[in-house]
């Protein structure tokens, strides 16, 4: 098949009749959908005149038209009466673009589509928030919806998966982001073969799902944490009463054992009360509030401290951005993360920057995308496969840490309906992403 046959096949799986017409209206090319719009072959039709497609009394004043849309040079679109080969009169959409064609001079290019069919399936198509691509064996766009047409970098993967597809679903992967897919083949003509592909962004519905996954298991963590912690404090209790009994009862010079023994028991104690606060924190009361003066109020209690181990500070906030919850939960939670990043960076020095703006990230309640607010350090990051730990309870990595400072992050934010995640490469620092809800009326405040 040559190059010539091969563009006379693409144009013949459009749904338009698609015509070349000379200067004196002389059809010299039509493709075969002439069959489909109004009956005719298109043998029938080539070296013909191209007004004879329309009623007599019609012909004069579309002759008019074109030429007007010729020395306007401008694209014609217009309704117009069309003439079936058995002689029934049909509604039709003509559009028309005046060109020089070679070895004729002047010209047109013409598509007819009969009016009840219009425009409705690429209307309907343009409006699906699917991509919806054609494509030829050579991987050529033949077709893209608007949606597609919004993401034509990823059409080349597509082509590749779609080689590979066995016709169901799969998700491919595209830089950062996730796609969904389905390819089918199809085939037009004898040789003609290609691709139906359908797909869809889901990225954010995927980053969603393994929140709402995380938030499931740190409910369940926090209730067994917290469920084994008042279980211990009983027989605690007991034990540190027999060592107050061995304490009295010893010599003065033994005394000191029972007293250590007391005190890691009163250390272990203290420990068990702020789990139990921590994995059933009080109710929070939320109101809109300033997010900017919030997060001020502790970069100006936590400045010094950063200052000393050489930590730059940088905000990034609209001062009229608003948000709804519980200002001294969302303050102490701030502050964890900020204290988070100074002490992971305390020998070497660096950077937090935070940020705050309107998330894309749907609120699934008040459907509406949520605040975020960003806390990034340049400190070494943190592994890969500890980057799905660290808000459980007692885990840590730091020396002498507890494991309870992000898992209080995790509870507060989720106690104010908002989400919490992490993002971070080892080597080049770590950001922690707040998700909260906007103020009523907008999130900077509109009515």
């Amino acid at each position: 098949m040559n190059v010539k046959e091969e563009l006379v096949d693409l144009l013949d799986i459009t749904s338009e009749a698609l015509f070349e017409i000379g200067p004196d209206f002389t059809v010299i090319f039509v493709n075969r959908k002439i069959a489909d719009v109004c009956g005719w072959e298109a043998s029938e039709i080539r070296g013909k005149s191209f007004l004879a497609l329309f009623p007599e009394q019609n012909r004069q004043a579309i002759s008019s038209a074109l030429e007007a849309a010729f020395r306007a040079g401008g694209v014609l679109s217009v309704k117009v009466p069309l003439l079936t080969r058995e002689g029934v009169v049909i509604g039709g959409h003509l559009r028309v673009i005046p060109v020089e064609l070679p070895g004729y001079g002047r010209g047109f290019r013409a598509s007819l589509v009969p009016r009840h069919k219009s425009y409705l399936a690429e209307e309907i198509l343009e409006g699906l928030d699917t991509g919806v691509v054609l494509l030829d064996r050579r991987g050529r766009v033949l077709y893209a919806n608007r949606y597609a047409q919004s993401h034509l970098s990823i059409i080349p993967r597509l082509l590749e998966a779609a080689r590979k597809s066995s016709g169901s679903d799969e998700e491919i992967r595209v830089d950062d982001r996730v796609y969904t897919m389905s390819a089918k083949p199809f085939k037009h003509e004898p040789g003609m073969m290609g691709w139906t592909v359908l797909f869809k962004d889901i990225s954010d519905i995927k980053k969603m799902h393994q929140m709402m996954t995380m938030v499931d298991r740190l409910s369940s963590l926090g209730i067994i944490a917290a469920s084994i912690a008042h279980e211990v404090k009983n027989p605690l209790a007991g034990v540190r009463v027999m060592a107050q009994t061995l304490y009295k009862e010893l010599e003065p010079e033994k005394r000191e054992y029972a007293s250590r023994i007391m005190k890691q028991i009163d250390k272990i104690d203290g420990m068990i009360k702020k789990l139990l606060s921590y994995a059933k924190p009080r109710a929070p009361h939320p109101v809109p509030f300033n997010l900017h003066s919030v997060v001020e109020e502790v970069v100006g209690v936590l400045r010094e401290r950063a200052h000393r181990s050489n930590i730059k500070i940088n905000l990034f906030v609209n001062p009229a951005i608003t948000a709804t919850a519980d200002p001294a939960q969302i303050q102490q939670v701030i502050m964890n993360l900020i204290l988070n990043s100074i002490e992971v960076m305390e020998n070497e020095g660096g950077i937090i920057e935070i940020e705050a703006g309107e998330s894309t990230i749907v609120n699934p309640d008040l459907g509406k995308p949520y605040i975020f607010l960003k806390v990034r350090d340049t400190g070494p990051g943190i592994p890969h496969e500890a980057q799905q730990k660290v808000f459980f309870p007692f885990y840590t990595t730091k020396e002498g840490g507890t494991g309870l400072g992000l898992f209080v992050v995790y509870q507060l934010v989720k106690e104010n309906g908002g989400m919490v995640e992490v993002q971070s490469e080892p080597g080049k620092g770590t950001e922690f992403i707040l998700y909260l809800k906007p103020a009523k009326g907008g999130s900077y405040g509109r009515a």
